[in-house]
């Protein structure tokens, strides 16, 4: 009886399968369309656009995080989307103490296209090297 050979530890570095990077590469151009389409819209400075982009980044990072097999967050990754999502937080309670209220709500939308589009970036911008 002959026993089986161990398998090589090349066999668990394969690249990921070509769908993939097809996927990666129509998110990415996905994503390029948004911002050009933000920038189109006065750049995105009245609040009329940032509903949409918000909307918008939120449907890129969600389709980006469906395309992941795994997600790990490095800790240069986590902190300053922590910090963004903490600063996000405190506009939104800012509205309990605001005297415009209507304006405190589009500054909650607009720091709602920040943090959404920074999660998009990390997950459609993330390397694709391996940790050693």
């Amino acid at each position: 009886m002959s026993t089986p050979e161990p398998q090589s530890s090349s066999a668990a570095a394969t690249p990921p399968p070509r769908a993939t990077e097809e996927g990666a590469i129509v998110l990415a151009g996905g994503a390029a369309i948004l911002l050009g389409a933000i920038g189109a819209a006065h750049g995105g400075y009245f609040p009329t656009a940032w509903g949409w982009a918000a909307l918008a980044f939120g449907v890129v990072a969600l389709v980006a995080l469906a395309m992941r097999r795994r997600l790990a967050w490095r800790r240069q990754e986590l902190i300053p989307l922590a910090a963004l999502a903490l600063f996000v937080t405190w506009v939104g309670l800012s509205i309990i103490w605001s005297d415009d209220v209507p304006r405190s709500v589009l500054e909650l939308e607009r720091a709602l296209v920040y943090l959404l589009a920074f999660t998009a970036a990390l997950l459609v911008l993330r390397s694709r090297q391996r940790p050693p």
